[in-house]
Parts: structure tokens; sequence; C-alpha cells
């Protein structure tokens, strides 16, 4: 018989595989966990960017020219963060520049 409840917790843990052997000698492998390392930032958008660029161009390019990626990548991630921070809803129209239209003929 099926049952549409999901198993519960008692019964997950039952079903449990065995912990792995070592093949030499048949016994349990433990696992060790070494220190904590301490929490690092996290790389910034840019930072991420200039990497995926420079991995795939970086042998054609001189090192002034990866400078120059690196500023150019740099202010691009920039701009696109001060777009991310203007917010819009879905009724906002696309802003349509005006221009008067003059005849002088």
């Amino acid at each position: 018989m099926i049952s549409a409840h999901p198993p519960s917790r008692a019964a997950s843990r039952a079903v449990r595989p065995p912990a792995p052997t070592t093949p030499a000698t048949g016994r349990r492998a433990s696992v060790r966990c070494g220190a904590m390392s301490e929490p690092t930032e996290p790389p910034s958008e840019a930072d991420l960017l200039f990497a995926f660029v420079s991995r795939r161009y970086a042998e054609r390019l001189t090192p002034e020219q990866l400078e120059a990626l690196r500023r150019s990548v740099d202010d691009v991630a920039r701009l696109t963060a001060a777009l991310r921070a203007v917010k819009l809803d879905n009724a906002d129209e696309p802003f349509q520049r005006f221009e008067v239209f003059r005849d002088d003929a």
C-alpha cells in the first residue's frame, strides 16, 4: 500500500547505509576534520568578471593591456551596480527623449 504521507524521521534513520570500510583492514574509515578556517570576504563581482576574462585572454594581452582591462571591468561593474540600484515596477515605461521638431525650410 502506498502512503500519501512522507516517511517519518525514525524510518529514515533506520535505513541508513553502513559506514564505508577500508579494503585492506575491513575497519570503518574515519573522517577527521581539520581546524576551521577564518571566514573570508567573498570576491567582488569585478574580481570575478576580471578572472573570467583574463582566464580566456591573458596569454594574448600585455601587462599594460591587462591593467587597462582591469580598470574597464571595474568601471562596468560600478555602472552595473548603479543600474541595479534603480528599482522599477512592471508598469514603468521606458524613458523617451522629447525632441522638438523645427522645420526651418
